[in-house]
């Protein structure tokens, strides 16, 4: 009995080191101090850009999301409090819709009234050099495309404020 226990344990202390290392390796995204990708995208309104072309010389807040995701619809609200709050001249938010098509994203515009640009990603463009492994997945950007922040999610006074403090 005491060896089926002894053999129980170090099974779960295998599985749990293993969960662990899995979950590190899951983490995804680029690390802050890495320059983001420029990708070409297609903006729900308006001709085809990049990420450069969106951002120009300012600060970016770029949020990958899935038009299904439901911690994504969630985001809206304080992905509109972002952008109504932010100087245009001085930062952009932008939000790219990985594998989703263009009527599709048009649809979540409408249905969950975001105020802030969207693109289509039908083909996952952005997925592998931004390391994509969750959404939503929010980047800030400072002009160069420096990467300042990465994660999936924060609230909007602290997005503002990061934007801000790399706004010139």
């Amino acid at each position: 009995m005491r060896a089926f226990i002894k053999v129980l344990v170090l099974a779960a202390m295998v599985a749990f080191v293993g969960q662990a290392a899995f979950a590190e390796e899951m983490e995804g995204g680029i690390p802050v101090g890495d320059t983001g990708a420029d990708v070409q995208l297609t903006p729900i309104a308006g001709a085809a850009t990049s990420i450069s072309g969106v951002q120009g010389d300012r600060p970016l807040l770029l949020v990958v999301f899935m038009t299904t995701c439901p911690h994504c619809q969630h985001a809206v609200p304080v992905l509109n409090e972002v952008f109504s709050k932010i100087d245009p001249k001085k930062a952009s938010v932008m939000a790219v819709a990985i594998h989703g098509k263009a009527d599709e994203v048009a649809q979540f515009q409408k249905q969950y009234g975001t105020q802030y640009p969207l693109a289509a990603d039908p083909k996952g463009l952005i997925g592998r050099p931004y390391n994509i492994q969750a959404v939503p997945s929010f980047f800030i950007m400072d002009a160069h495309r420096v990467v300042k922040f990465e994660g999936h999610g924060a609230t909007a006074q602290e997005f503002i404020d990061h934007l801000n403090s790399l706004a010139h």
